[in-house]
C-alpha cells in the first residue's frame, strides 16, 4: 500500500477512473450477454436498476415497466 500512495495523486486519480471506466463497460457487456436483443437504451435501464435498484429506477422512468438486469 506504501508504493501506491507514493504515486502522484494524479496518476492514482487516472487510474481509478480508468479501472472505473473498465468496469462499467464489463457490466455492460454481462448485461449484454444476458440479453442479446436489448438495445442500448434498455442496457442503460438494466444497469441503473442494477447499480440503484427498483425504487430509483422507477422514479427515472415512470410508468415504463423495469427490465431485468
Amino acid at each position: 500500500m506504501a508504493a501506491i500512495a507514493a504515486r502522484p495523486f494524479a496518476e492514482r486519480l487516472a487510474e481509478w477512473a480508468q479501472f472505473n471506466a473498465e468496469m462499467s463497460r464489463l457490466e455492460a457487456d454481462g448485461v449484454r450477454r444476458r440479453h442479446p436483443d436489448y438495445d442500448d437504451h434498455r442496457v442503460l435501464r438494466a444497469l441503473v436498476r442494477l447499480r440503484y435498484g427498483d425504487d430509483l429506477a422507477r422514479g427515472a422512468w415512470p410508468g415504463v415497466e423495469l427490465v431485468d438486469p
